[in-house]
């Protein structure tokens, strides 16, 4: 699962260059330390065939097989099963990323948090899928992603039966292409050898009534796809 993850400020110069960018194409953007589900994140796009940096909100509430839930990841197996995502195949996109957070679970509770770095890369790239959705308050446009989900290697399978699927530095230009087929093959289990898993943060007491926001250092409820 991908539920919260971290993007710290880095080099201009090798963002631009890590993912085909201008430097005055990348904004002066604040440190993102705990980025949760539903806000409004950093995304790299290529539409209109000009690769550029922008925002959009993660994960949107969704009518899916047993009613309406907040879906935020979207699993590589089903891309092109349900119509939901087969639909937004051309819609690809790259999350930056500087790390990922998941909790350990113990008895069937969240335990100690982990977080998942890349090794010697100070940010990486999520591979990801976007649509334009009605705002549920205000009924305006608002342009949303969903990370894609894979199975887990060996090593991160300890922590949980899900992981986002990291794109190799080599492999932006092919995901981010809109002509011709999507590049499915790209979304395979990222390797053991090249992830480090820190931990972060011992287990907390429970609380009476967990809530899904970045303050509360709590993992988010998954959605149905994550």
């Amino acid at each position: 699962m991908c539920g919260r993850y971290r993007l710290t400020r880095t080099d201009k110069a090798l963002l631009a260059h890590q993912f085909g960018l201008r430097e005055d194409d990348i904004p002066e953007y604040a440190d993102e330390l705990d980025n949760a589900p539903g806000s409004w994140r950093s995304v790299i796009d290529a539409a209109d065939s000009e690769r550029k940096w922008t925002n959009m909100r993660w994960g949107y509430a969704m009518d899916v097989e047993g009613g309406r839930r907040f879906v935020f990841n979207a699993k590589a197996e089903n891309l092109t099963r349900l119509a939901m995502w087969k639909r937004i195949l051309g819609n690809r996109c790259i999350i930056p990323a500087s790390g990922f957070y998941e909790w350990k679970k113990i008895n069937g509770r969240p335990g100690p948090k982990f977080e998942i770095t890349v090794r010697d890369q100070p940010v990486f790239g999520f591979a990801a899928l976007y649509d334009d959705k009605p705002n549920p308050k205000t009924g305006d446009m608002e342009r949303v992603f969903w990370i894609i989900t894979t199975a887990p290697n060996p090593v991160f399978a300890e922590y949980h039966d899900r992981q986002p699927v990291i794109l190799e530095n080599g492999e932006y230009d092919a995901w981010l292409t809109k002509s011709g087929p999507p590049p499915l093959h790209l979304l395979r289990v990222f390797p053991q050898d090249k992830m480090v898993i820190t931990k972060v943060a011992d287990a907390k007491e429970p609380k009476p009534k967990a809530r899904n926001k970045p303050e509360d250092d709590e993992p988010p409820q998954p959605g149905l796809f994550d």
